[in-house]
Parts: structure tokens; C-alpha cells; sequence
């Protein structure tokens, strides 16, 4: 249930909402992680423009994060990561809402799913740096080792966000390379073009 609160009362939610999220934030025994995914569900529900409130609650997240010292949304997209799990995101963000207006939702499925991408997050910034510190690989190989571990068809523009230091030039190098070497196969052509790992 996305839809908002009525409108009269969207200023009397943001203070109750303000004023939990900084009572909780004093408690000894909570955790911030576990705070601001509850505070974000709160936002998403009494927010006026429904639609627009998801995407303001994804740069909303990682504002919040990062103010909490999880310095990896910096260097992780956590908006590509809900994007690229989006099913599981509206599904539990569906589920936390049921029963919002009487107090009764249970905002666990929410909370775990926000958990459960800041901890993708983590995993991906370590893949990320593994083959830059402790397995160091030439910018090639790098954009080879990307393509060959993601097991799916990606995007230059995804191999762009994976290694920001490479240039466009150099990937689109390395993309002409592999495939003629054979190690990669185009699928599609013009801005829905796609590469994967012929295994």
C-alpha cells in the first residue's frame, strides 16, 4: 500500500517520524542499521507523491548511511543494487507497509532487505578491490575479469561504474579485443548493446 497519508496530516507524521528516529538513535540498544531502514519505510509511506517518494527514499538511504560512517556507498551504487533487485526491494517494502495506519506492520522484511543490500554493497566493494590490492591486474585484464565474473550479459556502462579509473576509450578497446579474440560475444547493437563471457 504506497499510498500516502492525507495531506493535513503529512506535517503531524514527519515530526512523530523525527521524533522516534532521534529517540532511537539515543537508545543504547538499537542500532543504527536497524533505524534507518524503519525511518525510510515511515518516509515512503507518508510522503505526498508516492511515486517520487521510492526514488527520494534511495538518495534519502544512502544520505543516511553515509552520515553514519558506511563510508562504501561512496564507491557502491546501493541505488544499482536495489534496482538490480528490485522484486525483492517492492515485495518487502509491500509487505512492511500492510497495516501501516493502525501500528501493526512489521517492519522486518523491510529492514532485512535494506540489510541485506548494504551487505551487497560490502561484498561488491570487496570483489572491487580484491584485484586492485591483492591481486593486482593490468586495466585489461581487470575489464576481462569483470565481464568473466559476472556470469551475465553486461553493459559498458557497467564495466564504466565497475572501474571508474578505466576510460571509455580503453574499455571500448578491451571490448573490441576480446571479442575478437573470441573470449566475449556482442548481443544487441547501438545503446542496447551487451557483452558476455563466451565460457
Amino acid at each position: 500500500d504506497l499510498h500516502p497519508v492525507e495531506f493535513y496530516e503529512i506535517d503531524e507524521y514527519l515530526d512523530l517520524i523525527s521524533a522516534a528516529f532521534n529517540r532511537a538513535l539515543r537508545s543504547e540498544t538499537v542500532n543504527s542499521l536497524l533505524v534507518v531502514p524503519a525511518c525510510i519505510l515511515d518516509i515512503i509511506k507518508v510522503y505526498p507523491l508516492c511515486c517520487i517518494s521510492v526514488q527520494i527514499a534511495k538518495l534519502l538511504l544512502v544520505a543516511m548511511l553515509w552520515s553514519f560512517g558506511f563510508n562504501v556507498v561512496k564507491y557502491i551504487s546501493i541505488e544499482k543494487i536495489i534496482e538490480d533487485n528490485s522484486y525483492e526491494y517492492y515485495s518487502s517494502l509491500a509487505m512492511s507497509l500492510e497495516n501501516w495506519d493502525d501500528g501493526t506492520n512489521d517492519y522486518r522484511p523491510f529492514v532485512c532487505t535494506i540489510l541485506d543490500t548494504i551487505l551487497e554493497a560490502y561484498r561488491e566493494f570487496e570483489r572491487r578491490t580484491y584485484y586492485i590490492v591483492e591481486k593486482p591486474l593490468s586495466k585489461p585484464e581487470r575489464v576481462e575479469q569483470y565481464i568473466k565474473d559476472s556470469g551475465k550479459e553486461v553493459t559498458k556502462r557497467d564495466i564504466l561504474a565497475y572501474c571508474p579509473d578505466i576510460s571509455e576509450t580503453t574499455v571500448e578497446f578491451v571490448l573490441r579485443d576480446l571479442k575478437n579474440k573470441g573470449k566475449i560475444k556482442k548481443i544487441g547493437g547501438g545503446r542496447y548493446t551487451s557483452y558476455l563471457y563466451n565460457k
